[in-house]
C-alpha cells in the first residue's frame, strides 16, 4: 500500500470510527485498523495518529458545555448548577477543534517532502536545510500533540461514558505509537523498561510521555479496563514509570497500576451473565448458587496446589482479598500521590479504601494549591540548588518537591496526597468554573480514593484554603450526603499558607478591572473581602470549637512580586490570614509565592507543619490503640 492508499483509508476509518452510528465492536475494529496503518514506519506512520487524535478531539468536541458557558444568577448555586458543572468541561469546544486543526496541519508539515536541487553545489546545503526545517516541525508537531493530549483529556476526565467510548477506539494502541519508536502489539515481549525511560525526552518528549500514560491512569479507572491493558505490553513500562524521579509521571503511572491491583482483587459482579428471561426465577436462582458453589470448590482446590508448592503467599493474598474492606480503590484525574510507590498504596488497592489491615496508612495528608498552582509546582523547595547532576530546580523531580521527598521519611504511616484543578487567575489563561464547582469535583475525588475513612488532614495553599473551608462547609450541611459528613467527620486537622481567610483586597481590584476589559477567572469572585467569606469562617470556627479541630495557619511576612509593571504587594494580610482561631505563625521572610517552599527541614514552615502532623498522627495512634 502507497502512501497516498494509506491516507485515503485512514480517512475513510476514522469516518467509520467516530459515526454515531458504529457500535463498539466495529468502532474497537477500526481502531485495530487504523494502529495497522500508524505501524508504518517513520513519519507516515506518526501522521496517521495525529489525525487519528485530531479526529478524537472534534467527536468529543461535540454537544459539551464549557465551564464559562454555565451561568450562574445572583451567584446562586442550587442542585440544576451543580448537575451542569458535573457534565461541563475545562476546555471550549471551538478551542478543541482549533487544536485539533492545528495538530492535522502542523502533522503534514513534518511529512512534507521538496525535490533536492539538481545543482550538486546546492544539494548538501539543500538537505541540510531541508533536514533543520523537518526537526522544527517534528518540534511543533510534538507540542501541539501534547496539548490536544491534555485537551482530549480534560474533555473526557470528568465523564465515565467518554472514557469507556474511548477504550473502544483501540487509543493503548494510538498512544503506543505516540510514545514509542516502534509500535507494540499484545503479542510483543517485554521490553527492558528502565533503559527505554533512561532516553525519555530524547525520542519521545516528557510531555507527551505524561498525558499518554494518564490517559492510561484515567481509563484504568474502570474496571473492565483491566484485561485489555494486561494483554499489552505497558505493564512493564508503568511499572518503570512509577519509580523514576518527574512526579507527574510517575503519579500517573502509579494510579494506573494502582487501578489495575483493585480491578484484579475487586472483580467486576457481571463477570457472570444469564439471560433472565430464558429461566423461572427459582431456576436462575439455582444456576447462580450453583456457580458461586463451583467458584469456591475451584480456589479451594486451587489454595491445595498453591500449599502442595510452597506457594503460601498467594493463598494468604487471595483469602485476604475475601476480607476486603470498603468500595474499590479509584484515583481519579486530579488526584496525585507523592509517594507513588509507597507499600500502603497497594494494601488498600487490595483491601479496601476502609481497610484497617496491617501495613494500610493511619492518616491521609491531602495538599490542596491555589491559583496558578499545581499538585507538584506549589510545594516545589525553594532556593536551592542544583543537587544532583540532570536534576534542575524548575523542573517536577521528586528530588525538589519536599513532600514528596521529606514527609514519606517523616511521617510514614500517612498516605500523601495532592490535589490538582483548574484555577487559572484570568480568563485569558485558561478555562475555570466558579468555587462552587471545584468543591462539588473536589468532594466526589476525594471519596473516590477513600479520603475519610481514617483521619486526614488538610495541608492548603492560599485559595486551596478557601476550597476545603467551602468544602467542610458544604459536607457539615444537613442536605449534605452520608459520605460528605463522614469525610467532614474524618478531619483532624487544617493547615493554611497564606490563606485569605477573610479575602484579599487584590482579589477585589482583579474583579473590579473586568469594567475596564480585563478577565478575571471565575474563581477570583470569592476571594473578595465580603459577607460570604465571614460566614464560612465563623461557621468553622464553631466547628472547630465544638470539636477541637486543630488549626495551624501561616502568615506572609514581605510583599510579593507580582510581575514587573507593578510594585510589590501584600497579597493576603495578617489581618486575613489569620482567621482568628488555631495556632499562627507570621513568617517574616516569606512572600505569598514561596511561603509553602521550605528549602530546607530547618525552615520554620516545615518545622511547624511537622510539629502538628506529628501529633495527629500520636493522636491517631492513642485512639486506636495501635503501637506507634
Amino acid at each position: 500500500m502507497n502512501d497516498d492508499e494509506r491516507q485515503l483509508w485512514t480517512e475513510q476509518i476514522l469516518q467509520w470510527m467516530c459515526s454515531t452510528d458504529t457500535g463498539p465492536e466495529i468502532r474497537f475494529a477500526c481502531g485495530q485498523a487504523l494502529a495497522g496503518l500508524a505501524a508504518a514506519p517513520g513519519l507516515e506512520g506518526l501522521q496517521i495518529a495525529h489525525k487519528w487524535l485530531a479526529d478524537l478531539l472534534v467527536f468529543f468536541s461535540k454537544d459539551v458545555t464549557a465551564y464559562s458557558a454555565v451561568r450562574l444568577k445572583d451567584e446562586v448555586f442550587n442542585e440544576q448548577t451543580r448537575q451542569s458543572f458535573q457534565n461541563a468541561v475545562a476546555v471550549m469546544p471551538l478551542f478543541a477543534r482549533s487544536v485539533a486543526a492545528e495538530l492535522r496541519e502542523a502533522s503534514d508539515q513534518v511529512g512534507a517532502y521538496q525535490e533536492p536541487p539538481l545543482d550538486p553545489e546546492h544539494l548538501v546545503t539543500s538537505v541540510v536545510a531541508q533536514a533543520e526545517a523537518q526537526l522544527r516541525s517534528k518540534q511543533i508537531a510534538d507540542s501541539l500533540l501534547v496539548k490536544a493530549m491534555k485537551t482530549l483529556c480534560a474533555l473526557v476526565s470528568q465523564d465515565d461514558a467518554k472514557q469507556q467510548w474511548l477504550q473502544s477506539t483501540a487509543i493503548l494502541a494510538l498512544l503506543q505509537r505516540l510514545t514509542m519508536q516502534d509500535p507494540l502489539t499484545p503479542d510483543a515481549a517485554p521490553m527492558a523498561p528502565h533503559p527505554i525511560l533512561a532516553s525519555l525526552g530524547e525520542k519521545t518528549p516528557l510531555g507527551i510521555w505524561r498525558q499518554s500514560v494518564r490517559i492510561i491512569a484515567m481509563i484504568s479507572a474502570d474496571s473492565s479496563s483491566q484485561s485489555m491493558i494486561r494483554h499489552t505490553a505497558w505493564i512493564p513500562w508503568l511499572q518503570a514509570a512509577a519509580n523514576i524521579e518527574d512526579c507527574k509521571l510517575s503519579s500517573h503511572a502509579g494510579r494506573a497500576l494502582l487501578h489495575l491491583e483493585s480491578a484484579r482483587c475487586f472483580p467486576s459482579k457481571n463477570t457472570y451473565q444469564f439471560e433472565h428471561n430464558l429461566y423461572e426465577p427459582e431456576m436462575l436462582q439455582r444456576i447462580k448458587s450453583t456457580v458461586a458453589d463451583l467458584q469456591n470448590e475451584v480456589e479451594e482446590a486451587v489454595d491445595q496446589i498453591q500449599n502442595a508448592l510452597g506457594n503460601t503467599e498467594a493463598v494468604i493474598e487471595r483469602q485476604a482479598s475475601h476480607q476486603q474492606a470498603g468500595p474499590r480503590l479509584v484515583m481519579r484525574d486530579g488526584v496525585h500521590l507523592f509517594d507513588p510507590t509507597a507499600p500502603h498504596h497497594k494494601v488498600l488497592a487490595q483491601r479496601g479504601v476502609a481497610t484497617t489491615a496491617a501495613g494500610a496508612p493511619l492518616v491521609d495528608v491531602v495538599f490542596v494549591h491555589g491559583i496558578r498552582g499545581g499538585a507538584f509546582a506549589t510545594w516545589r523547595r525553594e532556593g536551592v540548588e542544583n543537587l544532583q547532576p540532570g536534576h534542575k530546580p524548575g523542573n517536577l523531580d521528586h528530588l525538589y518537591c519536599w513532600p514528596s521527598i521529606w514527609l514519606p521519611q517523616d511521617v510514614p504511616q500517612a498516605r500523601l496526597l495532592s490535589m490538582e484543578y483548574a484555577a487559572p487567575a484570568s480568563g485569558w489563561e485558561a478555562e475555570s468554573m466558579p468555587l462552587h464547582g471545584t468543591v462539588g469535583q473536589l468532594l466526589n475525588r476525594l471519596i473516590a480514593a477513600g479520603v475519610g475513612q481514617r483521619p486526614v488532614i488538610f495541608v492548603t495553599h492560599s485559595m486551596g484554603g478557601i476550597l476545603v473551608k467551602e468544602m467542610l462547609d458544604k459536607a457539615l450541611s444537613e442536605a449534605a450526603p452520608a459520605h460528605h459528613r463522614q469525610l467532614a467527620a474524618a478531619t483532624s486537622g487544617l493547615v493554611f499558607y497564606a490563606c485569605p481567610h477573610l479575602g484579599s483586597n487584590l482579589a477585589n481590584i482583579g474583579w473590579n478591572l473586568r469594567y475596564v476589559g480585563a478577565s478575571p477567572a471565575a474563581s477570583v469572585v470569592h476571594l473578595k473581602p465580603g459577607k460570604h467569606l465571614e460566614d464560612v469562617n465563623n461557621r468553622l470556627k464553631e466547628v472547630c470549637s465544638q470539636r477541637d479541630l486543630p488549626v495551624l495557619s501561616f502568615g506572609e511576612g514581605i510583599p510579593t512580586t507580582i510581575n514587573n509593571m507593578l510594585p510589590k504587594l501584600t497579597v493576603v494580610p495578617e489581618t486575613s490570614s489569620y482567621p482568628g482561631y488555631g495556632d499562627f505563625v507570621l513568617l517574616k521572610g516569606a512572600d505569598h509565592i514561596n511561603i509553602c517552599k521550605p528549602p530546607q527541614r530547618s525552615d520554620v514552615a516545615y518545622v511547624k507543619l511537622m510539629e502538628f502532623l506529628r501529633t495527629r498522627v500520636q493522636e491517631t495512634h492513642n485512639q486506636s490503640n495501635v503501637e506507634p
